[in-house]
């Protein structure tokens, strides 16, 4: 993640600019487009697990919006 805006969803998980996707649900994504790729095809109102790496390790986190 280069940025993450205030006020989002990703902001509320904990997702921080430093921040690597590697996995959206149980697949893993290699590239910011494949990021974006398999978003688009979640629901997020219910909600999508991702795995993150930095610096300090690894963890999930659950993103989901309140917007539909």
């Amino acid at each position: 993640m280069t940025g993450v805006k205030p006020g989002t969803p990703a902001m509320m998980a904990g997702i921080r600019a430093g921040d690597v996707i590697t996995k959206v649900d149980n697949k893993a994504v290699n590239s910011p487009e494949d990021v974006d790729d398999a978003l688009s095809k979640k629901d997020l109102t219910k909600g999508v697990k991702l795995y993150i790496t930095n610096r300090e390790g690894s963890r999930f986190v659950f993103l989901k919006s309140t917007e539909k």
